[in-house]
């Protein structure tokens, strides 16, 4: 819990709250229903400085660069 803790302290330093706009439906295939999001750029920039951050590997993070609110996921048919 305190590196997580540490890691939001940082965070909060560094990035200011941001509002995003939400706008319509879609899919991943017939896995995951999502709201896209029409304002990318704060989250694409936040999600970079936790990259740098973080130090992760490309194989140890993930990110769609579909910036979305998954409101279902795993779905069957």
């Amino acid at each position: 819990l305190q590196p997580l803790l540490a890691l939001n302290n940082c965070l909060v330093k560094f990035h200011s709250s941001f509002d995003i706009k939400l706008n319509g439906f879609n899919h991943f295939k017939t896995h995951t229903i999502y709201i896209n999001v029409q304002t990318e750029t704060p989250i694409i920039n936040l999600v970079r400085s936790l990259h740098s951050t973080l130090t992760l590997p490309p194989s140890q993070s993930f990110f769609s660069w579909n910036p979305h609110v998954t409101i279902a996921k795993g779905l069957d048919e």
